[in-house]
């Protein structure tokens, strides 16, 4: 889904459908305006039912991106289109975790464990960016 109305993430999307493209894969580059963008990725169906597949979007730097417990790029509960529904219990206790734990050192550890699971089940790092939905 790319944005006719807000030019960097409809340029963002362009060029990335163009990379998916050169790598062989089957691209339906649908345009439309924001407000319908940000209503269709609420859908968890099918593309022929109303939902996506990808979507390109940007995360800003501000506070609650900048750590485990506020940034919405590695949630996993289920419960958040814009990292595509993404399901992980294990994301979800230690973000818990290092949310409950004020030892700093501590929660170094707990965010380097986050790390290694993210890798494993990746609902932020490829997903949020792009936009992708794991099915």
């Amino acid at each position: 889904m790319a944005p006719t109305d807000v030019s960097e993430l409809g340029n963002l999307t362009r060029t990335g459908a163009e990379q998916l493209r050169r790598a062989g894969m089957n691209v339906d580059l649908q345009e439309m305006d924001f407000a319908n963008i940000v209503r269709r990725r609420n859908n968890q169906g099918p593309p022929d039912k109303g939902g996506y597949n990808m979507f390109c979007t940007l995360i800003d730097r501000s506070l609650p991106n900048v750590h485990p417990y506020g940034n919405l790029a590695i949630r996993a509960d289920g419960k958040e289109p814009i990292n595509g529904w993404a399901n992980s219990p294990r994301i979800e206790q230690l973000r818990a975790v290092w949310l409950d734990t004020a030892d700093l050192e501590q929660q170094k550890r707990i965010c380097v464990d986050l790390q290694k699971q993210l890798w494993e089940d990746v609902p932020g790092c490829f997903a949020a960016f792009y936009g992708v939905r794991r099915t």
